[in-house]
């Protein structure tokens, strides 16, 4: 496929970040790239042209694009930019939501982790109780390799998504998102969290993967809905 729009041709060295290519309608076809400089082009044609895209830019993201993914129903873009900035655009583009992806609130269902069934309400005997109840300090540093960038999973209904970031360089945080951007939590501490991300298709877990470096063990790691690990 030739891209014929001339601002492609001027593309640096930065990544691509995003390509999806859907239909809208029967016979019609949209094709979608995003680049890490911010740009956003937009290539629409029906299926016996798919050799002759022409590609027109629709926007440009201040700060560039960390990571970009677009709903299961192609509704609705999420886009997180280089400022830790998070951007939810709908399929024309229009505005519907937007704010800042590292906050220190924890969402809005923190009220649900009332903590059944872990360590600290549990019976540890008259010894154990103090033992039980401290919370272990955990080490959130960058794991070695991790490229820095965000990652986006949405749920396969839509509903959902979650957004893994390096919260100022100090480890990885996932955070859980409705689709109409509204923060419902944030993953509890992980060591060694890295930037894989992944929601399983049907449920509230989200799976991603963690580095402990002291012992030289790699773990898959899930995550509930409500941020509990």
């Amino acid at each position: 496929v030739e891209f014929l729009h001339s601002d492609l041709d001027q593309v640096n060295d930065d990544p691509a970040v995003c390509i999806k290519y859907f239909e809208i309608i029967e016979g019609d076809w949209l094709a979608i790239l995003t680049l890490s400089d911010g740009r956003i082009y937009r290539s629409s044609c029906d299926e016996f042209s798919v050799d002759n895209f022409t590609f027109e830019q629709v926007g440009a993201v201040e700060g560039g694009l960390s990571a970009a993914d677009w709903s299961p129903d192609f509704n609705i873009l999420v886009l997180v930019t280089g400022l830790n900035r998070r951007i939810l655009l709908s399929r024309d583009f229009e505005p519907i939501e937007e704010g800042p992806v590292q906050v220190e609130n924890f969402g809005s269902e923190e009220m649900i982790s009332i903590g059944w069934g872990r360590k600290e309400t549990q019976f540890h005997g008259t010894l154990g109780k103090s033992a039980a109840i401290a919370v272990a300090q955990v080490k959130m540093e960058r794991v070695e390799g991790d490229d820095g960038e965000a990652r986006i999973s949405w749920r396969v209904d839509g509903n959902y998504f979650a957004i893994s970031t390096l919260d100022s360089g100090a480890g990885r945080r996932i955070r859980v998102y409705d689709r109409t951007g509204h923060l419902l939590s944030t993953s509890e501490p992980i060591e060694g969290l890295e930037n894989t991300l992944a929601w399983r298709p049907n449920g509230s877990i989200i799976a991603s993967t963690q580095f402990l470096k002291a012992q030289k063990k790699r773990h898959v790691v899930f995550i509930h809905r409500n941020g509990l690990r």
